[in-house]
C-alpha cells in the first residue's frame, strides 16, 4: 500500500511539474501543441465523417439490392 501510494504522489508531481513548465515556462511550445492538436481533431472528425458517409452509402445499397431481390421473388412466384 505504501509503494501505491508513492507511486501515486509521483504521478501526482509530475504532472504538477509538466503543468508548470508547459503552461508558464514555455507558453511558446504549448501553443505549438494546442494547435497541433486541434489540426489532429479536425483531421480525425473529417475522416470519421467520411466514414459515416461511406457507410451510410453502403447501407443504402443494401437496401436497394434488397428490395430487388424481393422484386425478382415476388416476380417468379407469380411466373409459376
Amino acid at each position: 500500500m505504501a509503494d501505491e501510494e508513492a507511486i501515486q504522489l509521483k504521478r501526482e508531481r509530475l504532472a504538477i511539474e509538466t503543468h508548470e513548465y508547459f503552461w508558464h515556462t514555455c507558453p511558446e511550445l504549448t501553443a505549438r501543441w494546442k494547435e497541433a492538436v486541434l489540426r489532429r481533431r479536425d483531421e480525425e472528425q473529417r475522416r470519421w465523417k467520411l466514414e459515416q458517409e461511406r457507410a451510410e452509402r453502403e447501407r443504402q445499397r443494401k437496401i436497394v439490392e434488397a428490395r430487388w431481390k424481393q422484386v425478382v421473388e415476388l416476380r417468379s412466384l407469380r411466373c409459376k
